[in-house]
Order: structure tokens, then sequence, then C-alpha cells
């Protein structure tokens, strides 16, 4: 199983780096699991509330089916509303509304989709594709506004924290190529 989410805690304003929960403190959850069978399993946000040495939430929703093809990596935005998915055996990327639990469109692409990351602010995903390297992705638009090209067969991708910067992990290249959010280009490898 792969899964893919968001972590944060606290309690009114207060956050920790490492957090010590007390009773009544609060745990925002966003998860997203691909089954064994290739079955994407979302689940919305979730509240869960220490009570005395229990921690309660709500159930699960079931599987979303259908418009995936060997799924990769799911990766979901920082509001927990849509993930994105790579296909390794499909030319395209599954988005998927995490709200409606439901498919929401496809976007072709031209072969094996790989990694998929979020930007911190959620306004661009990016995909990694085998043979045609870094696929930058509008988040209102779910439109491919560009691709890059970066090293041999692109696998793993990340963004900084601050969201200037993309890594993308080279498999055939033995590389890690470096791009800027600002100029969608590689300024380094």
């Amino acid at each position: 199983m792969q899964h893919a989410g968001a972590l944060a805690q606290g309690r009114g304003s207060r956050q920790a780096a490492h957090p010590r929960f007390e009773d009544g403190d609060y745990i925002l959850v966003r998860v997203a699991v691909v089954d064994d069978d290739g079955k994407l399993q979302p689940r919305r946000q979730r509240q869960l509330r220490l009570e005395g040495a229990e921690l309660r939430a709500s159930d699960a929703l079931p599987p979303i089916t259908g418009a995936f093809d060997a799924p990769q990596v799911v990766a979901v935005t920082p509001d927990g509303t849509r993930a994105y998915v790579s296909n390794a055996f499909g030319d395209f990327i599954t988005v998927l509304d995490l709200v409606a639990n439901a498919v929401l469109t496809t976007l072709p692409t031209f072969s094996s989709n790989r990694g998929v990351a979020i930007s911190p602010d959620g306004s661009r995903a990016y995909v990694t594709e085998d043979t045609f390297g870094l696929h930058v992705i509008d988040t209102a638009t779910n439109s491919v506004t560009t691709t890059i090209g970066v090293g041999d067969e692109p696998h793993g991708v990340a963004v900084n924290p601050a969201g200037t910067r993309v890594f993308v992990t080279n498999a055939i290249g033995n590389s890690v190529s470096v791009i800027s959010t600002a100029s969608n280009t590689v300024t380094g490898t």
C-alpha cells in the first residue's frame, strides 16, 4: 500500500515542531491510500480529538475506482480537496475531487507518469513522466501549463517548503535536476 497525506496538530493557535498531546487537543489528518488492487481510497480531512486516552474519528469513505492504469503516487493539495495520481501504464494523470469522493478529470500525457508533488500553496502540481520530463499543472484549471525537460527517466519529485524550487530524480541519468518555479527552467543538475 502507498500512503500520502498531511498532519497538523494544535489547540487554538498553538502549534509545535514536536507536539505533545493533551486532553482536548486535536489532530487534522488528510490521507489517501492506494490499495494493492490499485484502487484509490482517499479520505476527507478528518478531525481526531483526544478524549482522555482515546482518539475519536469518523469512518473511512468507500474506494474510488476507474480512471487509473497502475497508479503510482498520489499527492493531496494542502486544503485537502483534491488529489493528483500518476499512472505508470497510462498516458494520463488522474485528478480526484476528495470532497465528492470521485474522479474529477484526467489530464492527457505522453507516456508513463511516476512522481507527483504539490506546491506548498496548492497552486501547482508537478508530475514526472519517464520520457518527456516534468509536467507543471495549474491546479485551478487542471491544465498542463508546461513540460520541462530534465534528466534521463525522471521518477521522484519534491518541492522545497518555500515553493521556489522543484527537485527531480533521474533514474537512468543518475542525477537530480533542480528547477526554478519562477521561470520553470532547470537551474542545475
